[in-house]
């Protein structure tokens, strides 16, 4: 992938997503599969839906997610989360930022089949702000799977919250495995920046769960092996979506060692701050010892 110097900006911060968008691409438009197969598809995974609206944009109440909210006579009441799923609307590569288009390491010539790519349809949620985030996981890697099976010639999903662009099969081949995996697949990016004018000093964080209101996981550090402390990040991410996210400020976690694998006789120190890359949100950054970068208050 060529080079590119991308300027930090610390005036971009991260907004909220009250919705959770999903895009599935094409090549060619797609006819827009028909409600009442989605929403078959939907029960199968999430339980009893109504069908809200059919047509151009598709409205699901899935029953089984409700939230509380107030309504105009300030009471208290239950209301299902909503999937939606919108026709399909031209897709175009400028519409994603050059800091995005360096980071695609899970996809082959991602650039070149995003490129290929002229329609999206985008599948998103409504009314779901207020679950549990274990909740509103399991909500979107359904309706994302689920649509994905409605249209095969689907080359893959780009995800608005953090630019992450995976195949059809890379996400539909891992529904084996638990929601957390199944989100991380599909939703977080692990991005990989030089610092420039720095010899062997990196930064390494995840996008993805501050779209869940929660802090991704960042590195600052020199002297590792970068595709080490990817992997790394990934699984510290994991463990705090799978357990509720207990790691606090000052909490000292196992490093990694040389050869790449987890040393509880490696203990690194953690620090929720501010992400040195944009956008800037919330993260949990881990110091590596005397691996570490740049300047700590640890």
């Amino acid at each position: 992938m060529e080079e590119n110097v991308l300027q930090q900006d610390v005036q971009d911060v991260a907004q909220e997503h009250h919705l959770l968008f999903a895009k599935l691409l094409f090549h060619e438009k797609p006819v827009l599969c028909s409600a009442d197969a989605y929403k078959e598809a939907l029960e199968k995974r999430l339980g009893d839906i109504d069908l809200v609206s059919d047509g151009n944009l598709s409205m699901f109440a899935v029953k089984g997610y409700c939230t509380k909210m107030l309504n105009d006579a300030k009471e208290e009441v239950e209301v299902p989360a909503m999937l939606n799923m919108i026709e399909p609307l031209e897709f175009k590569l400028d519409a994603i930022s050059d800091l995005e288009k360096s980071q695609y390491w899970d996809v082959e010539n991602a650039l070149e089949q995003l490129s290929n790519c002229q329609y999206g349809i985008s599948v998103f949620d409504m009314m779901s702000i207020g679950l549990p985030y274990q909740k509103r996981m399991e909500l979107m890697v359904h309706a994302v799977e689920a649509a994905l099976e409605m249209y095969p010639d689907c080359i893959g999903t780009y995800m608005d919250c953090s630019g992450k662009f995976m195949t059809r099969d890379q996400i539909l081949s891992v529904q084996d495995k638990d929601i957390v995996y199944r989100f991380i697949n599909m939703y977080v990016n692990v991005r990989f920046f030089n610092i420039q004018g720095k010899e062997d000093e990196h930064v390494i964080d995840s996008i993805g769960a501050y779209a869940l209101e929660y802090p991704d996981v960042q590195m600052h550090f020199h002297s590792l092996n970068p595709n080490h402390v990817v992997g790394y990040v990934y699984n510290v991410l994991s463990y705090q979506l799978e357990h509720d996210f207990p790691i606090e400020s000052k909490d000292t976690i196992d490093g990694i060692n040389q050869e790449g694998y987890m040393d509880q006789n490696i203990p690194w120190t953690c620090q929720y701050e501010k992400s040195l890359i944009q956008p800037i949100r919330d993260v949990l950054d881990i110091c590596p010892k005397e691996f570490a970068a740049g300047n700590r208050e640890i």
